[in-house]
């Protein structure tokens, strides 16, 4: 239970996305974003191929890695894509993106206590 409760909090940082969004603006926020999901898939590409990698990870990180997740992209990489993608199609509509970032932050969040 404790590992989930993290796993869940850990989902909440999804508003440093948002906030990133209204600190940076829809203009510059693909500036940040596409430099960032660089530096995240390289978290998972050294996870995955290098040994020191992997064991960094485990080291630190994981008690959070669900066994799906082992040999495959963890939910940090899937929720940076989608924030990304969130930026790209609709930064000209900050009222959906606000709606998506929360969504994703509290829904999925709430969902382990509610489903």
């Amino acid at each position: 239970m404790k590992t989930e409760l993290f796993r869940k909090i850990f989902h909440l940082c999804t508003l440093v996305y948002l906030a990133a969004f209204l600190v940076l603006g829809p203009e510059r926020i693909m500036a940040a974003m596409l430099p960032w999901m660089a530096v995240v898939w390289a978290f998972e590409a050294l996870r995955f191929h290098t040994g020191r990698g992997r064991a960094w990870v485990q080291r630190w990180l994981g008690f959070m890695i669900r066994g799906k997740e082992e040999a495959h992209y963890t939910g940090f990489f899937y929720t940076s894509l989608g924030a990304l993608l969130t930026f790209a199609f609709f930064r000209s509509h900050p009222d959906i993106v606000r709606i998506a970032l929360l969504y994703l932050a509290f829904g999925d969040s709430a969902s382990a206590v509610v489903g």
